[in-house]
């Protein structure tokens, strides 16, 4: 079978495996500090990368350029991205918060005017406004708040906000920024980086995390090590491998299917509400990114 023959099987485990890991994330934080869960398990994803690499006499010198690229993308994609989101869960559904990442090709659409000079087109233009108004549609619904923290519903709104912002100017910076070197270093690279930093700042806050961690029910921690294995250490390499393979337009196409099955995964298992409201915003939102997506290819 020759590469190009796994692309499918490639952008079908993105479907499956990042739309579950909204419902895993929301299960590790009810009883694991976020943002130690979130570095915990990006440094020690990014640590058995190096270690397969190795092993597999993979392991190459790369430049400086390359690791401060990597290590700035990684920053923003997961310190910003996975740990902002990661906060979010404690108070935000996890179907919920999947949809908003579909926001993703907006930001980037942004980013390609301000740094590219590309103007966007009429189509683009619909669909972003399509798109901003699906969110804003969304950011209306603070009944839906996990029950006990509807305090907090539109502090995670704005974390969401963040971390969509930060994901996409590190996924721009991968794509803009030309840099050598195996993508497989690099992507440890990216989850090392984050990681460390999102510990650094656990450390500061004082979470206390590693006894929370220690007294965590069964639940969270299988949950913890599902996120580790297939969210950040196969997914994020497939995520890469497969954006060097396909076309951007098809690999997008995540972001439409994780919201579904987010939505479906947090109403099976935690009881999450789907109102006709979600289902209108979602419904908006994913045609803009259609649109988006039909444009710039």
């Amino acid at each position: 079978m020759s590469k190009n023959n796994y692309v499918w099987p490639s952008i079908i485990l993105l479907y499956i495996v990042w739309g579950s890991t909204y419902l895993g994330i929301r299960f590790v934080v009810a009883e694991i500090p976020p943002f130690f869960a979130a570095g915990l398990r990006n440094f020690l994803a990014g640590f058995v990368v190096l270690i397969g690499l190795f092993f597999l006499k993979q392991l190459k010198p790369i430049s400086k350029k390359t690791f401060w690229i990597s290590f700035l993308s990684g920053f923003f994609m997961l310190f910003i991205g996975n740990g902002f989101i990661t906060m979010a869960a404690q108070w935000v559904p996890s179907g919920y918060i999947a949809v908003f990442p579909a926001i993703v090709p907006i930001w980037l659409v942004f980013f390609d005017f301000v740094f590219n000079k590309i103007k966007p087109t009429l189509f683009v233009l619909m669909g972003c406004l399509l798109g901003l108004i699906g969110v804003i549609l969304l950011v209306n619904q603070s009944q839906l708040s996990i029950i006990g923290f509807e305090a907090y519903f539109f502090k995670g709104i704005i974390l969401i906000f963040l971390a969509t912002f930060g994901w996409s100017l590190g996924v721009f910076l991968n794509v803009n920024i030309k840099t050598e070197g195996s993508i497989y270093i690099k992507s440890a690279i990216q989850m090392l980086g984050g990681g460390l930093m999102l510990l650094i700042f656990s450390f500061i806050n004082a979470e206390n995390g590693v006894n929370f961690f220690l007294k965590a029910s069964f639940k969270a921690q299988m949950s913890f090590y599902y996120l580790l294995i297939f969210g950040s250490v196969i997914a994020f390499l497939v995520f890469n491998w497969v954006s060097q393979k396909a076309s951007a337009t098809l690999v997008s196409t995540y972001s439409y299917v994780n919201p579904i099955v987010a939505i479906f995964l947090g109403w099976f298992f935690a009881d999450e509400v789907v109102s006709t409201n979600i289902i209108f915003s979602c419904f908006l939102v994913l045609i803009a990114i259609f649109l988006i997506s039909k444009a710039k290819s």
